[in-house]
């Protein structure tokens, strides 16, 4: 099955009357994502309420919850009451029950390191004066022929009790494995005991646990052969079920090392804190489990998806075993608790060879001296992680969704409940083309090519899902959508709309509900509406008259605007504007984002708008974006302008402006003449600094210092980050004691920190009384 849950969506809104203007909303609830979307469904659930949630990973927890009835043998069908949580009932065989039928065997589904087990007998009954109470890890019977015993339990710790008078039995265990318990009278008794409640405390939620299914995947590498079966055994849930790589497979591997390479998605982000390797062979014949070895040594590393240089994951170390031969055949389980960390991948890297030898082959332990023989290395029966709270980061994407033609989408909202430390953000990209896709994937839900799934044997295969995905001319994803209600950012109006949703708890005990999402959309203002800005490369700091073209284009059915907003992150100066070569007195409104224009008539038949304007640039790749507006009701109906080939006269296509290509970071340092007199008669009593940061988008640490003519901090007048832009200081001659500097010369330092390199300018002040 696949690692995501994906059903074909293909939403098509119900077109409205032609003639409304009114803006119409499409709403997904929690159900149709949960039901659609793909996503880890590990990581995610719908809850009573109809909410989708991620899921709480849990400590101390009871695993009963998903446990079954493996046998019983008496009132079998009323066994499953001694585990429901509910001390009102209880699991009593009649009380002429034999000793040798008043038993009762529970499956916990997976295995499980066990702190306690508790059992509750009904105070209105006697108490089960003897019987045995026996935990197996799943180890079946292997008989002679060393052929598996169906059904069969072998039991790795029994507790017996006799002359029992108590009716709460308490025992506690040291992180026992358990995958089955058994219950047991060993003699006759008087009356019948009804067993209300067992309560057992096992370590915790096992993350990694049925792995495939719950979003994750496995890749093994290793320079000798697997020959094990598939690495998803490792997350099963049963120790009888192994994965390890076969020594033998391959000769000397040369001078150098080889190693077992294990890389782990768990397919969300999750907060864990502990790992566990379980490597006892219980599915092979006591007498030959000493040819299966676990490690010699190993590292653990984890990545939370950062990236590195290179473009691969970013590895940190979690946890290692220095090289011990002790821990290939005497040491089976490994154990590493670490402090709470966020991770979505997991890496488990051995050597599977030491100076050309294969490790095993040489060794010298007495149960493999005679042979130099060795089955199995690097063996894991289960790989558990845990750890505790909501994932630290869950991505769902939707399908690609259909909207039946090209609407202009004007907005996205949402439902949500985050508690303080969860945040909640969403990404968008349109389209007009689609693609069928065919997805190919192995046994374990790893995607591969279609030839590599032709070469798998029937056994390996996985399913094959076709599936819509964007096709040529679609949008890159968009900013993120931080609040509810944010103007939809992709281009628009178009056919094809795909979305991205990210729930993060910076908090491991804060989880998100989201509730639903809501597109609103209209009828389109005009069919296609593309723009360009020119010039499209200019100097920096200094203020430049530009241009904006328009080209829009009108279908029958195509509403028409009202007014044109333009914005950027520099401020703007209107300037003049013209629709078809006839000016046009549009009444100007200067917005926080920048200037919208509303034009004296509404506009539904035009083929060149030119919008004359003024701004000073600082960083390079400054946008100027345009909208087409029209007011409707309460709402304000938005369509966005593509940038493009406006005017294919001109050359350069788009609504971004560049500046030189240099290193350029600070410029324009203005101080006057550099002398102030601060002696509090109102003139000249404090200098003005002024200047120019270029091309910074990411916040950068701009300091500003004054120093004394010895190197001495007199004065910081700035040290904060910040981005390209005009700042303006001011020293009014005081240190940052606040008492007068004495007078005489000093230095102004700026200084600036870039991505490669840091800028400083010097200048000097003089202060006088």
């Amino acid at each position: 099955m696949s690692p995501f849950r994906l059903l074909p969506l293909a939403l098509c809104m119900l077109v409205p009357c032609s003639s409304s203007i009114r803006a119409e909303r499409l709403v997904m609830t929690a159900a149709d994502i949960g039901e659609n979307w793909v996503y880890p469904p590990g990581g995610l659930r719908l809850d009573e309420a109809g909410s989708l949630r991620p899921v709480h990973i849990g400590k101390d927890i009871d695993p009963l919850a998903a446990a079954i009835v493996r046998g019983a043998g008496a009132a079998q069908s009323a066994a499953a009451r001694a585990f429901d949580g509910n001390l009102a009932t209880s699991w009593s065989p009649p009380p002429s029950t034999a000793p040798e039928d008043w038993w009762l065997e529970i499956d916990l589904g997976q295995v499980f390191p066990v702190q306690q087990i508790r059992l509750r007998f009904a105070d209105d009954a006697p108490p089960l004066p003897f019987f045995n109470l026996s935990l197996s890890k799943g180890e079946r019977f292997i008989n002679s022929a060393n052929v598996v015993v169906e059904g069969t339990l072998l039991y790795s710790h029994s507790e017996r009790f006799a002359f029992n008078e108590e009716r709460d039995v308490t025992i506690d265990l040291d992180d026992e494995l358990v995958r089955v318990l058994r219950i047991e009278a060993t003699r006759e008794m008087t009356g019948a005991p009804a067993l209300t409640e067992i309560q057992i405390k096992a370590f915790g939620d096992n993350i990694a646990f049925d792995l495939i299914a719950n979003g994750g995947t496995v890749d093994v590498e290793a320079a000798i052969v697997a020959v094990a079966g598939v690495p998803s055994v490792m997350f099963d849930g049963d120790l009888s079920t192994m994965w390890r790589v076969n020594p033998l497979a391959k000769g000397s591997s040369g001078d150098s090392e080889t190693f077992g390479d294990y890389r782990i998605d768990l397919g969300a982000t999750y907060w864990i804190d502990s790992v566990w390797l379980l490597g006892e062979p219980l599915g092979i014949p006591p007498r030959r489990r000493h040819y299966y070895a676990n490690f010699l040594s190993y590292k653990l590393q984890y990545s939370d998806g950062s990236l590195a240089p290179d473009g691969s994951l970013a590895w940190q170390a979690l946890a290692s075993i220095p090289p011990d031969p002790r821990y290939l055949f005497d040491v089976r389980n490994f154990r590493h608790d670490v402090p709470l960390i966020a991770a979505r991948y997991l890496r488990l890297i051995y050597p599977t060879s030491q100076g050309g030898n294969i490790i095993g082959g040489g060794l010298s332990a007495s149960d493999i001296a005679n042979t130099g023989r060795l089955d199995g290395l690097g063996l894991v029966s289960e790989f558990q992680v845990y750890g505790e709270g909501y994932p630290a980061r869950v991505v769902l994407r939707s399908p690609v969704i259909d909207l039946g033609s090209n609407w202009n989408i004007t907005a996205i909202e949402w439902a949500i409940d985050a508690p303080l430390g969860a945040q909640f953000t969403l990404r968008s990209r349109t389209g007009d083309h689609v693609v069928e896709q065919m997805r190919y994937f192995d046994k374990n839900g790893k995607e591969v090519t279609k030839r590599r799934y032709e070469k798998l044997i029937a056994s390996f295969r996985g399913p094959i899902e076709t599936t819509l995905q964007p096709g040529d001319g679609w949008s890159v994803w968009s900013e993120e959508y931080l609040r509810t209600g944010t103007r939809f950012r992709s281009p628009s109006p178009r056919r094809y709309v795909q979305l991205e949703a990210e729930l993060r708890a910076d908090d491991p005990q804060a989880g998100i509900a989201l509730d639903a999402l809501t597109l609103i959309y209209s009828r389109p203002l005009a069919r296609t509406a593309v723009g360009e800005v020119h010039p499209v490369r200019v100097a920096p700091g200094e203020q430049t008259d530009f241009t904006y073209f328009l080209r829009p284009e009108f279908a029958r059915d195509s509403q028409g605007f009202e007014a044109i907003a333009l914005e950027a992150s520099v401020p703007l100066a209107f300037r003049a504007l013209q629709i078809d070569g006839t000016a046009i007195d549009a009444e100007v409104e200067q917005t926080d984002a920048g200037l919208r224009l509303h034009l004296p008539e509404r506009i539904a038949a035009a083929e060149r708008v030119e919008l004359d304007f003024a701004a000073t640039v600082f960083q390079n790749n400054t946008r100027f974006r345009a909208f087409l507006e029209r007011e409707s009701g309460l709402d304000t109906l938005r369509q966005q302008v593509d940038p493009g080939d406006a005017i294919p006269d001109l050359a350069g296509a788009g609504d971004a402006v560049s500046l030189p290509v240099d290193e350029s970071l600070l410029t324009r340092l203005d101080m006057g003449a550099g002398i102030f007199t601060p002696n509090g008669d109102g003139v000249n009593d404090a200098l003005a600094i002024s200047f120019d940061v270029l091309k910074v988008i990411d916040a950068r640490p701009i300091e500003a210092r004054v120093y004394d003519l010895r190197g001495r901090l007199v004065r910081t007048l700035r040290d904060a980050a910040g981005v390209a832009g005009h700042y303006q200081l001011t020293w009014d001659g005081r240190g940052d004691s606040g008492a007068l500097a004495p007078p005489g010369l000093y230095l102004f330092r700026l200084q600036i920190a870039g991505d490669s390199a840091t800028r400083t300018l010097v200048r000097s002040i003089g202060l006088s009384y």
